[in-house]
């Protein structure tokens, strides 16, 4: 594309000789299709097809446990009398439910199947034309997965109103005091000679603002009060 485009995914698999990332992923609430599809669009034309698969996941919100699965990847289309491909995507997989808003997985003989030359382009990696291996996650492992996460979001960040269920220690202790280090001594000492410079330059300007003087008398300067000697 003629001007860079920046998008983050939720997560991502990258070679790392890869300017791209070559499969991402992105989650998105319930209704939230459109944006996953417009992600897609996103993706993939924009890293000219770099990209070669956006997975996209809408969850439930709430009591809803409902989860579906979207892959879109790469189609170029030959038109007559072009003489460049058009580059197009294609849902292979469109919005199918995998775990059912009660919370149980469903479609347990479908899954998610990611050939090996989708997490590397040809630039980096090559492939024989046939019987390239691959990674396949069945739909009730997803929904597992999911389950699993949620949980620990849960153990991390209960919702309002309701207890955490994770474990933590519940011995009791003092707490010791960091000592100090050498940085912190110096910080302290820098501090410490600022706030003197600091009353020096203030008692200097509160003698020489004052509206009083005198002679010393000892070693204590008495001030004695100028006398106005206005002529009446």
């Amino acid at each position: 594309m003629d001007q860079p485009y920046i998008q983050q995914p939720d997560d991502q698999f990258q070679h790392d000789e890869a300017e791209y990332p070559s499969v991402v992923y992105e989650v998105a609430c319930s209704q939230g299709s459109r944006d996953l599809l417009k992600a897609a669009w996103t993706y993939i034309p924009h890293s000219n097809a770099n990209i070669k698969a956006v997975v996209g996941f809408e969850l439930g919100y709430g009591k809803n446990k409902e989860a579906r699965i979207s892959l879109w990847q790469p189609r170029y289309l030959k038109q007559e009398g072009e003489a460049l491909e058009t580059l197009d995507i294609e849902a292979v997989i469109d919005r199918d439910l995998f775990r059912s808003s009660d919370g149980f997985a469903t479609n347990t003989t479908k899954g998610l199947h990611l050939p090996l030359d989708y997490f590397a382009n040809s630039e980096v990696a090559t492939f024989k034309s046939d019987g390239i291996p691959g990674i396949t996650i069945t739909y009730p492992q997803l929904a597992e997965f999911l389950d699993k996460a949620e949980r620990l979001q849960r153990i991390r960040q209960p919702a309002i109103g309701e207890e955490s269920i994770g474990k933590k220690s519940s011995r009791r202790t003092k707490k010791r005091k960091r000592p100090p280090t050498p940085t912190d001594q110096i910080s302290s000492d820098r501090e410490r000679e600022f706030r003197d410079v600091e009353r020096e330059v203030e008692g200097r300007t509160v003698v020489e603002d004052s509206d009083f003087q005198g002679p010393a008398r000892g070693n204590i300067d008495i001030p004695e009060r100028k006398m106005n000697r206005r002529r009446k």
